[in-house]
């Protein structure tokens, strides 16, 4: 977003701050940019367009001179990507509706103890209570509903990276040490316990199967591994790996980040792949069973796919 100064109109000298929220099918997100630009008097104002951005076709604009709420927005209707915002000849409005603000009600944030904690993974555990991975400290996170925090310092030295988390069957919190290649569990006391297995490739991701074992998916090399809560591991080859999820058909799916592709890995290993509905060139990153049982996928480019087991 670049403000513009153009000679000739009727505003005073003032310092004049700009929020654009973006507009997509589905409604007007929240601000997506500010910018502020001091001008001198008998001036008018116009916004170059900001760039497109995921599914967004049109933009808001929003302008007041305290840098603070209220922003009365200044277009009636939404204005389409690629074309500029110029200020109307009345005048900037100040009766227009206010920018969106951050919603309290329904949105809370917590901080971690350290400045340093960098949260990562996150999944619901056995206990009701919410479990997250801190790969910066080396760390597994517990988060009561109520916003109470505990952290669980790894037994394990250098950088492992522990990232994807997940409830197993066995009623303890397993997760995945990306660059330590190695996999970790740890029960809702706080005891944690890393397995001595290292895997070829780095675990990028790992899912409760629908056997009662644990399944994770690697890259470099592309493997998905079976582990057993008693820890014994079992290599299947895999096309590519990335995010896995068990899905409503009772088998695995995979998200291929470097092939651009879905697989499907049954729990002998076999597996199928799907490129059907994917954006061509374009990643895919996660995947979750939805309640309608279908797969929904994410894609790197900012689309929100699903796929028909």
């Amino acid at each position: 977003m670049a403000p513009v100064l153009v000679a000739g109109g009727t505003l005073p000298a003032a310092t004049y701050y700009f929020a654009v929220t973006y507009v997509n099918a589905h409604g007007e997100s929240l601000q997506s940019s500010f910018a502020y630009k001091s001008q001198p008097a008998n001036n008018t104002i116009a916004i170059n367009s900001p760039p497109a951005f995921g599914d967004a076709v049109a933009y808001n604009v929003y302008v007041n001179t305290i840098g603070n709420s209220p922003y009365p927005r200044q277009n009636v209707t939404p204005i389409p990507i690629g074309t500029a915002w110029n200020e109307a000849t009345t005048g900037l409005t100040t009766s227009g509706p206010n920018l969106p603000s951050f919603d309290t009600a329904n949105f809370a944030q917590y901080q971690l103890p350290s400045s340093s904690d960098r949260t990562s993974g996150i999944t619901r555990g056995p206990d009701g209570n919410i479990w997250f991975t801190v790969g910066s400290t080396m760390k597994i996170g517990r988060i009561t509903p109520a916003g109470a925090i505990s952290e669980f310092q790894l037994p394990t030295a250098g950088f492992p990276a522990p990232d994807p988390i997940v409830s197993g069957s066995d009623g303890n919190l397993w997760f995945a040490e990306v660059c330590g290649k190695q996999i970790g569990k740890i029960t809702v006391n706080g005891v944690a316990t890393i397995l001595p297995t290292y895997l070829a490739g780095n675990p990028v991701g790992i899912t409760s199967g629908p056997d009662g074992n644990l399944w994770i998916s690697t890259t470099g090399p592309s493997n998905v591994y079976k582990l057993t809560t008693a820890g014994v591991f079992t290599a299947y080859p895999a096309p590519d790996g990335g995010a896995i999820t068990t899905g409503p058909d009772g088998n695995l799916w995979v998200t291929g980040q470097n092939s651009k592709l879905i697989f499907r890995m049954t729990t002998s290993g076999q597996y199928s792949t799907f490129s059907q509905g994917i954006t061509p060139g374009v990643m895919p990153v996660d995947i979750v069973t939805g309640p309608d049982n279908n797969l929904w996928f994410t894609e790197c480019n900012g689309n929100i796919a699903k796929l028909t087991p």
